[in-house]
């Protein structure tokens, strides 16, 4: 599965856990926000879940819509739930 990346705030919650101060963690938050709203403005791109096939069946479906354009795998949301991006 290539080009796994993080979805969720987690490495966020750990920072705060490990005694960095909420307001801290919340403005990292904050600017994680406004540089991924930066980035979806400046890039044609769109993320999907697809529920219920197996890793190996989302890659031979990345692979047929290649000609139109990349889509890559981006993470394990679940058992069943793979978040697909281009």
């Amino acid at each position: 599965m290539p080009g796994r990346s993080g979805l969720s705030l987690g490495e966020y919650t750990a920072l705060v856990f490990a005694g960095r101060s909420i307001g801290s963690g919340a403005q990292l938050v904050r600017l994680r926000g406004e540089a991924m709203q930066a980035a979806a403005k400046a890039t044609k791109s769109g993320m999907a879940s697809v529920l219920g096939l197996d890793e190996n069946k989302v890659d031979e479906l990345c692979a047929r819509v290649e000609p139109f354009g990349p889509a890559l795998e981006g993470k394990l949301a679940g058992p069943g739930n793979i978040v697909v991006s281009r």
